[in-house]
């Protein structure tokens, strides 16, 4: 079984990085948009059997995946477990840890077996781990961005949001990225006005 670890220190709490990965948006906001993430479905927030369906556009097909959370311990952790996909198995732990008063530690640790064994990880398992260490380069990078600044304006009130064009590119980050802020965000369309939860 191949194994994957990258950490990274963040400039606040640990209680706020955990809560960052909890809101609506955070699952969108750690997907690399090359990869042209489809959330189709996302029930339970990252509590214990929730539930993720997600499309990936990576190649000329898109691949598929589901997940279940597990082993859920409030400011401590929580695992992704694939329960089908492209891998032949996938677990990833999510790990935080305190570091000091205002900065905390994001340890990601991901074991995984790639299809058809060990002719599977002679063919593909570079091109596993250069592309496991690209994504987890922009998804430290987008977490330590967003908490940075999330944290300029944390004594300020939350606010109601409403966003016309959700559904595109720009619209759905901005969305994600204000739910993680813990704000309100109203989806506005050509239907009702839908609650920002933008997994």
């Amino acid at each position: 079984m191949a194994e994957f670890r990258k950490r990274v220190r963040v400039p606040v709490p640990v209680t706020q990085l955990f809560a960052w990965h909890e809101r609506p948006g955070a699952f969108l906001r750690l997907s690399p948009p090359w990869d042209r993430p489809e959330v189709v479905s996302h029930v339970g927030g990252i509590r214990d059997g929730a539930r993720v369906e997600l499309r990936v556009h990576t190649g000329p097909v898109p691949t598929t995946w589901h997940l279940e959370h597990r082993d859920y311990l409030e400011n401590r952790q929580f695992r992704d477990v694939m329960l089908e996909g492209p891998f032949r198995s996938w677990v990833h732990t999510h790990a935080f840890e305190p570091d000091g008063e205002h900065a905390s530690v994001l340890d990601d640790h991901i074991r995984y077996e790639l299809p058809l064994g060990a002719l599977g990880d002679a063919i593909a398992g570079r091109f596993a781990d250069s592309t496991l260490a690209r994504v987890f380069a922009y998804r430290h990078a987008v977490t330590v961005g967003d908490l940075e600044r999330h944290a300029e304006f944390a004594a300020r009130p939350r606010l109601r949001v409403a966003i016309t064009g959700a559904t595109g590119f720009i619209g759905s980050q901005l969305a994600a990225f204000l739910s993680t802020g813990g704000h309100e965000v109203l989806r506005i369309g050509r239907g009702p006005v839908q609650p920002g939860v933008v997994d």
